[in-house]
């Protein structure tokens, strides 16, 4: 314990660190919580997520149904919503049945929200974008 420059037995807590111990101390820049809080708000301006929904060329009308209404919920939140057939094997034979999925499922959702890309087959999967109308 080193005595503090009074005297006294207290340690003094402006010991000097020596040149190879100042990779150890820790310095902190202090700005004001305004700062934070507008880079904090502004990181929420203009966001809207994209949500994703896999069909298959055979899903069936139940299945179809549960996820119309997932997407018409999405939509009303503000979110956009990419509709996708996934074709697995020889299921690419059935791409008209994807893309008459797809239509039925813009033309159901046509009241919340507007197709942005019309359906494409990409590889295996078959891509549309819907975006809520405003």
């Amino acid at each position: 314990m080193q005595l503090s420059k009074k005297g006294n037995k207290t340690p003094d807590r402006r010991v000097e660190k020596k040149p190879e111990e100042w990779h150890k101390l820790h310095y902190v820049k202090i700005l004001s919580a305004e700062f934070f809080v507008f880079n904090w708000l502004f990181s929420f301006r203009n966001t809207s997520l994209i949500k994703e929904l896999r069909f298959r060329p055979h899903t069936d009308d139940h299945d179809f149904e549960f996820k119309m209404r997932h997407a018409r919920e999405f939509l009303s939140e503000g979110n956009k919503v990419k509709a996708m057939v996934q074709f697995r094997g020889r299921d690419i034979v059935y791409n008209e049945q994807g893309l008459e999925l797809l239509k039925r499922f813009a033309d159901a959702l046509s009241d919340v929200g507007k197709m942005e890309s019309p359906p494409k087959l990409e590889g295996k999967r078959m891509n549309m974008l819907l975006a809520p109308t405003k």
